[in-house]
């Protein structure tokens, strides 16, 4: 285990936090809350967009309530619901933290129950593994149908990433405690291994800006740049898929602005704005300067505008 990779894990107990405070603490990866029994998570989106723009890698993991098979499989079918349009680097994990439970069902079913979810996670396409602390591993599940079998997310708290766990299940990712991050309490993780770089295709990533994980204008731009991509490639797959080839505007055509639109930024336009014809004398990616009799009147986006 030579690399220690700084991450976290998100849900809406840390509703509200600064992505880009996370990206400068040096956090790499984040494993987020998509939900729990047959509900998503409420912060979801809002954590997979914010990590998505600061280049931070995510996971996911669904705590469980399940008490047999069939509820595992159904809480699977709910957890491939919500993130069906994501592109998670790191694993799909499986966390049950209710001892009343695991007593209950025992220690076979209680395996049979972690499996089931991620053998559903596998046949839909995701890396999956088992979220557990050392006494789940060693009581409430039969340890050796889990570890060397899926990927473990070790719960053992030492209280500092640099005290190492005395355990090992062949762990990919180890929970070691809490810091402070944001002025909010996080879960600290350290993963032993970065996930291979995925290689989109440009549709790929036009339907991921359409879904509004790559945020818009300038900090799209710099997310998609920072990621390596064409943004302006990007940028002209998602005009296709949003508005059709015929209504793709060029420097030169002559264009009105639609009602109610704004700014590029999102100032308001003057009302006259509106009723006049324009000449797009500059295009950046979804960014069209418009101007009138040579004059620059503003920037708006390129699909506030109609070719006239």
């Amino acid at each position: 285990m030579n690399l220690n990779i700084k991450g976290v894990d998100l849900s809406s107990y840390q509703a509200g936090i600064s992505y880009p405070a996370l990206k400068a603490a040096g956090v790499k990866f984040a494993i987020i809350r998509a939900g729990f029994a047959d509900s998503a998570d409420r912060t979801l989106a809002a954590h997979v967009n914010g990590c998505t723009a600061q280049g931070i890698d995510y996971g996911f993991y669904w705590y469980s309530y399940a008490e047999s098979v069939e509820e595992a499989r159904a809480e699977a079918a709910a957890c491939v619901d919500v993130i069906k349009n994501y592109s998670p680097a790191y694993p799909v994990f499986f966390d049950a933290e209710e001892s009343k439970i695991a007593r209950e069902v025992g220690r076979t079913v209680m395996t049979d129950i972690a499996l089931e979810f991620v053998s559903e996670m596998s046949k839909a396409g995701y890396s999956a593994g088992v979220y557990a602390n050392p006494s789940w591993l060693l009581y409430f599940y039969e340890k050796d149908r889990l570890v060397g079998k899926t990927d473990i997310w070790l719960a053992h708290w030492t209280e500092s990433p640099n005290i190492p766990t005395r355990y090992d299940f062949g762990q990919k990712i180890w929970q070691w405690g809490i810091e402070e991050l944001d002025g909010m309490a996080v879960d600290g993780d350290v993963a032993y291994y970065e996930p291979a770089p995925e290689e989109k295709t440009i549709d790929q990533l036009a339907d991921e800006v359409i879904a509004g994980l790559w945020g818009s204008g300038e900090e799209r731009r710099r997310a998609l740049t920072e990621a390596g991509y064409d943004y302006d490639e990007v940028q002209r797959a998602v005009n296709r898929k949003l508005y059709g080839e015929e209504k793709d505007i060029s420097v030169g055509d002559l264009v009105r602005v639609k009602n109610g639109a704004l700014t590029y930024n999102g100032d308001p336009l003057a009302p006259f704005v509106y009723s006049t014809v324009y000449t797009v004398s500059e295009l950046r990616g979804d960014r069209a300067v418009i101007t009138y009799k040579g004059e620059v009147t503003a920037a708006v986006n390129v699909s506030d505008l109609i070719r006239v």
